[in-house]
């Protein structure tokens, strides 16, 4: 599973005329961009951002399988995404700006096919703990049609 750790890194988010730096996982996560990760590169964007509640978009074009419909990869990318951030919320709200998490675990499921974006995925907290976090996520297409349904665990860590 990937690290989501933002408590060093700094993330630019370009706006009008100027460039805003962001290093915890605050208020400042909605509308948000990561030039040249995988977020970027799939058109993720954050629409609401907090440990119980988080909201990712993607576009469905760009991440399709080559006959046109959702990839699974792609959903699951951006279920993980999701419920990192969310998770990342809770550790930031535990642990301050030296708290970070890692995945432990995904579990995905297909229920019918991604047809008609933006697809959206978003969490629900089922455990906020001061090690560990788990997520519940629901991704939804364009209709609004529920396609798919996510647990993520994450492992809430601080750096020493």
């Amino acid at each position: 599973m990937s690290e989501t750790n933002h408590a060093n890194d700094t993330h630019s988010h370009q706006s009008d005329d100027h460039q805003e730096s962001h290093s915890d996982y605050g208020p400042t996560m909605v509308g948000q961009h990561w030039p040249g990760t995988l977020m970027d590169a799939m058109g993720m964007e954050v629409t609401q951002y907090g440990p119980d509640c988080t909201s990712i978009t993607m576009p469905l074009e760009g991440n399709t399988q080559r006959i046109g419909i959702l990839h699974g990869g792609a959903s699951a990318a951006l279920a993980e995404t999701a419920g990192s951030l969310a998770a990342g919320a809770h550790a930031y709200s535990v642990g301050g700006p030296d708290a970070y998490v890692v995945g432990v675990e995904l579990s995905i499921s297909h229920l019918r096919a991604g047809t008609k974006g933006p697809i959206t995925a978003t969490t629900r907290a089922a455990h906020l703990g001061g090690s560990s976090t788990v997520h519940l996520v629901s991704i939804t297409d364009g209709d609004e049609r529920l396609i798919g349904t996510a647990r993520i665990s994450n492992r809430v860590l601080k750096r020493r």
